[in-house]
């Protein structure tokens, strides 16, 4: 049975801590969430961007990242409420006013609670957010605000997903509701936002970060340095026979690009050539350290290349496909 009255939530989550793990809202029989008059979606706010923000690594080590969790869709339309957030345990919490997350101004005419889930599962933390009134004054905008530092030890590539869920036990139940919470409405409302106003594997984001889980309600996402290409080096073959060597290295990762070879005539017409045929088996590579392309000039019908060519290698953004 649920438990409608969020005045008690808030005695026991002070006492007992937050529930044990994640679980499949159940939609009771007589519920519909899509007849639901107000339809209530929370948003992950990572540094004031709706559901993430990347950055590169350079500004992320060590970086606090202001997040918050936003309501729209039931302004004025509910008072109880209890969900959990779930996040990577690599990110540290830092306390706003010595505490570990501050109601927003949607919450202002409610009583709030906040603790850390202690059985969040294993490479999560979590919190279990709570509020609690006897009239309907909670209002759409920021229901919660707290604070990550991330590691200094980041990767290129890495991804910490927030996730909003809910959660039940055996002494509470998160829940969504107005203060009256056994009308056909307030379950109507609630059943809606633990259904189709957080991401779940029943509905899952779209936000196109690669790793990241399709329940995540948010991100905060660390960039790959671009690929580096350095010590490009040129050669001729002599005699004379239409085929130029370019010696190049490579750092960083390559995946998703390609390499674009051209060559600037330094002694004579001053002429410009985009390389795109090369000796059969020496291709462009693009592994990690040194690699050498064979530029196949005679088949592209140059026959009179001078002394004294230069070789660019740019690498180059292959389309998503």
């Amino acid at each position: 049975m649920r438990i409608a009255s969020s005045f008690f939530v808030l005695a026991l989550v002070a006492s007992l801590g937050s529930a044990a793990s994640a679980l499949t809202y159940q939609i009771d029989q007589g519920v519909d969430p899509n007849a639901a008059v107000n339809k209530p979606k929370l948003t992950v706010m990572v540094a004031g961007m709706a559901n993430g923000a990347t950055f590169s690594i350079e500004e992320a080590r060590g970086k606090t990242v202001n997040c918050s969790i936003d309501v729209s869709g039931a302004n004025r339309a509910y008072c109880s409420t209890g969900y959990h957030v779930y996040y990577s345990n690599r990110l540290s919490l830092k306390k706003i006013r010595d505490k570990i997350a501050v109601s927003g101004g949607a919450l202002r005419d409610l009583s709030t609670s906040v603790v850390e889930d202690t059985k969040a599962p294993q490479g999560w933390k979590g919190l279990h957010f709570v509020s609690a009134g006897r009239e309907d004054v909670g209002y759409d905008g920021s229901m919660w605000e707290f604070s990550f530092t991330l590691p200094d030890d980041l990767q290129g590539g890495e991804v910490f997903p927030i996730d909003i869920l809910y959660n039940s036990s055996f002494v509470s139940e998160d829940m969504f509701g107005s203060a009256s919470y056994e009308s056909a409405e307030s379950k109507n409302m609630e059943a809606y936002l633990f259904t189709k106003g957080i991401y779940s594997d029943t509905n899952p984001n779209n936000f196109g970060i690669d790793g990241l889980p399709a329940d995540a309600d948010g991100y905060i996402a660390i960039a790959v340095p671009p690929p580096v290409v350095s010590n490009v080096v040129a050669r001729q073959r002599w005699p004379w026979n239409g085929l130029v060597d370019v010696d190049y290295e490579i750092g960083g990762e390559t995946k998703g690009f390609k390499a674009e070879i051209s060559f600037d005539e330094q002694g004579g017409a001053g002429r410009h050539w985009t390389a795109t045929s090369f000796l059969a088996g020496a291709e462009p590579t693009l592994k990690a350290g040194r690699n050498r392309a064979t530029w196949n000039a005679k088949a592209q019908g140059i026959t009179n290349v001078v002394t004294g060519v230069k070789a660019t290698v740019k690498l180059l953004k292959l389309p998503k496909e």
